[in-house]
């Protein structure tokens, strides 16, 4: 884990022989000798008769790095969908911690999947994978969330001017005039938009001539809404009654 290893004996893979007798193997560097990063390490193995005579012969060591890194990855972030509900992923391989026990943190290859640049539609959920690379070739991941989020309001177009006719007690019911709004959104369909009827509410008992202003809102899938205003006139087309009863003259 710290990039460093314990050299051991390889005097049992050597093989020594001598025309009088035994001889003995040594090794340089000595067995235990404390090996650090990665490479090669040439170690020389050396064979010792009775009379002292010496040989030798070398070998290469390599020094493998089998610890595969590590990677924190972001907290969830957020992408912005635009005018036409889509979004291009960003680079969020900078936003991840990575260590290893070999390679420097600098030295590391980060890379993302999807990659950065890759077209998001639609409100949503998208998995980003960061992996880290180390000089040896291990990789670790880690996962977070990209919410695709509709930031747009919708639009929404008032009908024109309405005029509502009172009736007995000179008062009428104010109709629904959502339905008469036109409305568009990036992200919505036209007709998953609820359209509603702020004030006066629909039901709502409205008296004498005059003219009031009516708000009608929309609201897209993801909860944002716009509101518009018209006015309706209320007319009074009911002539009026005007009758006598019988009369009758005294004389005198």
């Amino acid at each position: 884990s710290s990039c460093q290893a314990t050299l051991p004996s390889y005097t049992s893979v050597a093989t020594a022989s001598d025309n009088c007798g035994t001889a003995t193997l040594s090794q340089s560097p000595a067995v235990g000798t404390l090996l650090s990063g990665t490479g090669t390490q040439l170690v020389t193995m050396t064979a010792t008769d009775a009379a002292g005579l010496t040989s030798s012969c070398t070998f290469n060591v390599t020094k493998v790095d089998n610890t595969p890194p590590t990677i924190t990855c972001p907290a969830s972030q957020t992408a912005n969908l635009n005018v036409s509900c889509t979004a291009s992923l960003a680079n969020y391989t900078t936003l991840g911690s990575v260590s290893d026990n070999c390679t420097a943190g600098a030295s590391i290859v980060r890379t993302q999947s999807p990659t950065a640049g890759t077209a998001l539609s639609g409100v949503g959920v998208t998995v980003v994978t960061l992996i880290a690379t180390d000089g040896g070739g291990n990789s670790s991941t880690c996962t977070f969330n990209v919410t695709r989020a509709d930031v747009i309001v919708p639009t929404i177009t008032c009908p024109a001017a309405q005029s509502l006719e009172l009736g007995t007690g000179c008062a009428a019911t104010l109709p629904d005039y959502s339905s008469l709004a036109t409305a568009t959104d990036n992200c919505t369909a036209s007709g998953s938009i609820v359209k509603t009827q702020v004030s006066p509410a629909a039901g709502s008992t409205v008296t004498m001539t005059g003219v009031i202003t009516v708000t009608l809102r929309a609201t897209d899938a993801s909860g944002r809404s716009k509101t518009c205003t018209f006015t309706v006139t209320k007319v009074d087309n009911t002539s009026p009654f005007c009758g006598a009863g019988p009369q009758g003259y005294a004389g005198g």
